[in-house]
């Protein structure tokens, strides 16, 4: 788990100019498509494998339900 604090941190000692990526679907690199605008998500949701196991808070198909999941604010990078 990260933080902004951490990423704050992290970043820091980087060049400005530095360019954000992720991986590809099956291999390269992409440039990040940052959704900077917090939103809750529910922690240790999904247990299938090919799911991250976090999951947005309002998605159709996810029932909150804080007394079985910790929703809690996060960005996506």
């Amino acid at each position: 788990m990260i933080t902004i604090k951490d990423l704050i941190e992290k970043l820091k000692d980087l060049p400005e100019d530095t360019r954000v990526m992720t991986r590809g679907y099956e291999g390269g690199y992409q440039d990040a498509n940052a959704e900077f605008h917090p939103f809750d998500v529910a922690l240790n949701v999904n247990t299938a494998w090919y799911y991250g196991p976090h999951e947005k808070a309002d998605e159709s198909h996810y029932v909150r339900d804080e007394s079985k999941h910790v929703i809690v604010k996060a960005i996506v990078i």
